[in-house]
């Protein structure tokens, strides 16, 4: 009986032994903090699945630091000792000697852009200066060094990559190279999309929706929706290829007759119409999702608003009771000057790459104060404006 027991409990545990090793195999995940996974090229073998040190910009063009790690022991690497190195996300340093002032020094140079025939551009980051571009060409088998400030050479190369007639006629180019232009220009030829060379553009706007006036918020000067205009005209200056500026100058109209009043009121006051005409300018920043070569291109916007009414917002009768002080409403207690905030989103329709119809909804909402009354307008509606 003993044995039975003592054979039984050395089966249970290496049951358990066996089961806890194929657990263990199956949900290890090896995680070390602020490292990614990637590979390095050592004599031309690949060393892939490791983790590397994340670091800086700065600190890559340097060395690479390796964290102990299961397969793997700890070790940091310098340009002599590989040949390249790469993290998942696609990030690719080689290993490269430079000239900097007339000095001889090994470097890792990061991978901006992998273009056909063989053209690479590559950029390195120094403490005490700007970023230094290089065109490694493959035919040569040399680095060669690009003058920022004459970035001629490297849109010449981007303008190969596709004949685009849009483009062609968007030749603005920048006069200092910069990593981001480098990317903006490749990915423009490479698509032909013109809508990342966005120009100054202005034209007639107008909004036509709802509009809903509230004052002090309480039943009594509380209007429903109804109809409001604003027609006027709009410029916009890009800021990059996707963010702009854009600044509207409308004359605004609303006219709403559905005050709420009861009988007493209407008795003293007669009709609750309210009228308001005003100039409103939106103060946007607006981004528009350019990406692709696409006709139909999203936007959002959003900015501080300001309404200044020079004529109307008064009621008919010029006078409307204010029941709990048994005073009177008139057109002295009409806030003029009223501010907020202006929130949109719609289409940008390319009719060609200079010429646009937008589209979109647009939602307003501005307040004042004057002394103890509170007046409040909100407009919801469609905003059409053309590209001139």
């Amino acid at each position: 009986m003993k044995q039975i027991i003592i054979f039984a409990v050395c089966f249970l545990l290496s049951i358990a032994a066996v089961f806890s090793q194929h657990l263990a195999t199956s949900v290890e995940h090896e995680v070390i903090a602020d490292s990614d996974k990637g590979y390095y090229i050592a004599n031309s073998v690949v060393y892939g699945g490791i983790y590397i040190l994340k670091e800086n910009r700065m600190e890559r063009t340097k060395r690479i630091i390796i964290p102990e790690q299961k397969g793997h022991e700890a070790k940091t690497l310098y340009p002599k000792d590989i040949d390249e190195f790469g993290f998942a996300n696609g990030v690719k340093y080689v290993s490269a000697q430079i000239n900097i002032y007339g000095n001889k020094k090994n470097v890792f140079l990061e991978e901006i852009i992998n273009i056909k025939n063989s053209v690479f551009l590559y950029v390195y980051c120094n403490e005490n200066s700007e970023d230094i571009f290089f065109i490694l060409e493959e035919n040569e088998n040399r680095l060669k060094q690009i003058d920022s400030n004459s970035p001629e050479e490297v849109w010449s190369i981007f303008k190969k990559l596709n004949d685009c007639e849009d483009i062609q006629g968007l030749e603005s180019f920048p006069q200092k190279l910069t990593r981001k232009q480098i990317n903006v220009f490749y990915s423009a030829y490479k698509d032909c999309n013109s809508n990342l060379f966005p120009q100054f553009q202005f034209g007639p706007v107008i909004n036509l929706g709802m509009g809903k006036p509230v004052l002090r918020e309480v039943p009594s000067y509380s209007y429903g929706f109804n109809l409001a205009v604003s027609v006027g005209g709009y410029a916009q200056l890009p800021l990059d290829e996707c963010i702009a500026l854009r600044t509207e100058i409308l004359y605004s109209y609303l006219n709403n007759n559905r005050g709420v009043i009861d009988m007493m009121q209407k008795a003293s006051s007669g009709n609750s119409k309210y009228m308001r005409h005003s100039i409103q300018i939106p103060l946007l920043v607006k981004y528009t999702f350019n990406y692709k070569a696409w006709k139909n291109i999203p936007y959002i916007e959003m900015g501080p608003c300001f309404d200044y009414c020079f004529y109307g917002g008064k009621f008919k009768n010029g006078k409307l009771q204010k029941p709990e002080k048994n005073t009177v409403l008139d057109d002295f207690t009409i806030i003029n000057f009223q501010y907020g905030i202006s929130l949109g989103a719609g289409v940008e329709h390319k009719i060609a790459y200079n010429k646009s119809i937008y589209l979109g909804f647009r939602y307003n909402w501005v307040t004042g104060v004057r002394q103890e009354y509170v007046e409040k307008l909100k407009f919801l509606g469609l905003n059409v404006a053309i590209n001139m």
